[in-house]
């Protein structure tokens, strides 16, 4: 499920000491989907395996650290794409440039492999992406 959507608001990042929600910005409720619309913003996709480790896919903040890399990644599964259910109900499948694959096994954060960033740039686009404000003290604004 996409961290777009519900997420872990009130836990604290151990890393960061923020809220996730001020980190990994998600809604709340449907009436509040707006940026991207409902039937732009996907809910559910099919991850690989290599990063499967957790209920939700994470895509960082443009003025993260971690941007640049995949915390999670879409699957290779289905014709080298993956497919996406969206919030207004339909679903896509979603062809990969390039493969969707890592040689160094399960680890975090996987690069992305030259050819992705037009995917990993889509992806996000169907995600909610607001930067970070990084001059809030923690544990940051829950959101």
């Amino acid at each position: 499920m996409s961290q777009s959507v519900n997420g872990y608001p009130m836990l604290i990042d151990p890393q960061t000491a923020y809220y996730v929600g001020a980190i990994l910005p998600r809604f709340s409720k449907f009436s509040s989907i707006t940026n991207p619309a409902p039937s732009q913003l996907f809910v559910f996709i099919d991850e690989n395996e290599v990063t499967l480790d957790s209920d939700i896919f994470v895509l960082p903040m443009t003025n993260s650290s971690d941007y640049g890399f995949w915390p999670d990644m879409p699957s290779n599964r289905h014709n080298q794409g993956a497919n996406l259910s969206f919030a207004d109900g339909h679903v896509e499948h979603w062809h990969w440039a390039v493969p969707m694959i890592d040689t160094n096994g399960p680890v975090n954060l996987v690069p992305i492999a030259q050819g992705q960033m037009p995917d990993y740039t889509r992806v996000a686009g169907a995600m909610r992406q607001i930067l970070i404000d990084w001059t809030t003290p923690a544990p940051g604004n829950p959101r």
